[in-house]
C-alpha cells in the first residue's frame, strides 16, 4: 500500500477498494 499504516486504520475501507 502507498499509505502509511496510521492512515490506512482509518481509510482502511477505501484503500482496499483502489489496490
Amino acid at each position: 500500500m502507498a499509505v502509511p499504516k496510521k492512515r490506512t486504520s482509518a481509510s482502511k475501507k477505501h484503500i482496499r477498494k483502489k489496490f
